[in-house]
């Protein structure tokens, strides 16, 4: 394998995560080289993984829950778990860093998302109701932020308090400034 380019990284995807066929029943149904992206199914699941050398060299493990068209990214779902350590790591260029992140995320799949994979939805959600539900609200506020009503904003900002990054913190300080789409409404008239 050293004769694949350094930007390809499906080769190390599909052998990481095999797991996924051997153990869980999903098979690899879609696959692309650069940017590196592999999708495994079953029924309505989907585990997709990839790898962007170009941009920001990370990877990235997202599950699709496609009878509640929900899909999820790991390091969303597992951002409550301190004993993880961070999910989301960036600039991974260097070939053995890269199958030594993918074996890792492998590996937290596998003990963290069980639930998921062995298609137990209510038990995912139970589990994981918290992450899943900071993950949700903060996804109406960006809605209402830039498509609806700023104080409806304001109000599920305020709530989110506890679980601001510095993207919330930036939303509300501008609902607070009342400089929140100033210029989007200049240029609906």
């Amino acid at each position: 394998m050293e004769t694949v380019p350094a930007a390809n990284a499906l080769p190390f995807i599909e052998a990481t995560f095999a797991f996924l066929a051997s153990d869980y029943g999903f098979e690899l149904v879609q696959s692309t080289e650069i940017p590196s992206m592999a999708w495994f199914r079953r029924d309505q699941r989907v585990v997709i993984v990839a790898y962007d050398f170009i941009r920001d060299a990370t990877i990235e493990v997202d599950l699709l829950d496609g009878a509640a068209d929900d899909r999820y990214r790991l390091a969303d779902v597992l951002a409550f778990e301190p004993e993880i350590g961070p999910i989301r790591l960036e600039g991974i260029r260097d070939r053995s860093l890269m199958i030594s992140e993918l074996e890792r995320l492998a590996g937290v799949l596998a003990t963290y998302g069980r639930e998921f994979l062995a298609g137990h939805m209510p038990a995912f959600a139970r589990r994981y109701r918290e992450a899943l539900l900071v993950r949700t609200t903060r996804a109406l506020a960006m809605r209402e932020f830039y498509s609806g009503d700023p104080a409806r904003a304001r109000e599920l900002f305020a709530t989110l308090r506890a679980y601001w990054d510095d993207r919330d913190r930036e939303h509300f300080a501008q609902l607070e400034a009342g400089t929140a789409l100033r210029y989007l409404r200049r240029g609906a008239n």
